[in-house]
């Protein structure tokens, strides 16, 4: 009797192969060693290709991410900088609030020449009808499979029309709330865009909402988008929130960047019950962030109730940028102005991670 042939291993049961290792003895350019990891790892998700452990030296440089000011090297012609790869994420389910998420998306996209990556996830039920293809191991897939494809092109066919001219997709399995934090935390240069759909409903927030998740985990800057009837969309003015932390004068330099690319008008707003402490802090930040490239009006809220002022403060103005302090962890549990605003202000919402 012939011996009985061994049964193949199922992919995921295989080991990996062994990564390929490199070693250079002289400096290599920091573009020339960021072309190369592009191209292998395009290599490696399209031609199966090894990973690779690459031991090299780059010549002096600096590289800066989107908190990264000018200002802040002391002498900024010693060595070159490089700024670190960016981009926007948008969250879409097809929805309403979705699509205008994608075009807000699409929108910073083109101000800051980033890429824009599209993303649907989806789950897959274990009793979903599967074609003789997928049976056989092709890639037609059915039913949330299929309509996560179709939202995604949907979205990025919106983006293209808009002039974005990177535009990607992604259709992961699993939760979408989950699938855009591990994005952010894999490239905390990310900006995720998500539509703010059942974010001010204490049920919701009670029984999950992606929204909602998202604002207390992710590890990057948080974009949330109202609806068509729900906010103003007139981005002319900005709003920047500062209590004189370090954390808000960092959310106000975020806000403020967002406003010069945008060609709009930002305004730093404090609120307090003391008029002249507010007008310190407003003179005291708007030294350290004004980067003398246009106007930034000031304006100090007299009032005990913080949050509720910087919600009236809000009305008319279609953007308001927050940092995330205590939004994280045990301190959401015990309150604070950034989540409250979250909930209740009408307009769209830059939450930017300030713990980096």
């Amino acid at each position: 009797m012939p011996p009985r042939e061994q049964a193949e291993a199922p992919v995921w049961a295989r080991p990996a192969p062994a990564p390929e290792w490199a070693v250079s003895d002289a400096a290599v350019a920091y573009p020339d060693a960021l072309a190369t990891m592009e191209e292998r790892v395009a290599a490696i998700r399209g031609q199966g290709a090894r990973e690779l452990i690459w031991l090299l030296e780059h010549p002096p440089l600096y590289t800066a991410g989107t908190s990264a000011r000018a200002a802040d090297l002391v002498d900024p012609g010693t060595f070159p900088v490089y700024q670190m790869p960016q981009r926007i994420a948008v969250g879409s389910d097809g929805s309403t609030t979705a699509n205008r998420a994608v075009e807000v998306a699409s929108t910073l996209a083109l101000a800051f020449d980033v890429p824009l990556l599209v993303v649907t996830a989806w789950r897959r039920e274990a009793d979903d009808p599967r074609s003789k293809e997928e049976a056989a191991g092709g890639s037609e897939w059915y039913g949330e499979a299929k309509w996560a494809q179709q939202v995604v092109a949907d979205a990025a066919a919106v983006a293209r029309r808009a002039g974005v001219p990177d535009v990607r997709t992604y259709t992961p399995v699993g939760s979408p709330g989950q699938a855009l934090e591990n994005l952010a935390a894999a490239q905390p240069d990310t900006l995720v865009v998500v539509g703010t759909v059942g974010l001010d409903s204490g049920a919701e927030r009670l029984l999950g909402n992606i929204p909602h998740h998202l604002t207390h985990h992710l590890p990057g800057d948080l974009l949330l988008v109202r609806s068509a009837e729900d906010a103003t969309h007139d981005w002319s003015t900005i709003m920047l929130t500062t209590d004189g932390s370090d954390t808000s004068v960092a959310a106000a330099h975020t806000g403020l960047a967002l406003a010069r690319a945008l060609e709009a008008t930002p305004v730093l707003v404090s609120a307090g019950s003391d008029e002249q402490a507010l007008q310190r802090t407003l003179d005291e930040v708007a030294n350290q962030i004004d980067d003398g490239a246009g106007p930034l009006e000031l304006e100090a809220a007299v009032t005990e109730d913080v949050s509720g002022a910087l919600v009236e403060a809000c009305e008319g103005r279609g953007l308001v940028v927050l940092g995330n302090r205590r939004m994280h962890g045990m301190g959401r549990l015990l309150g604070s102005v950034p989540n409250d605003l979250t909930h209740e202000v009408p307009t769209d919402i830059l939450l930017v991670n300030t713990s980096r």
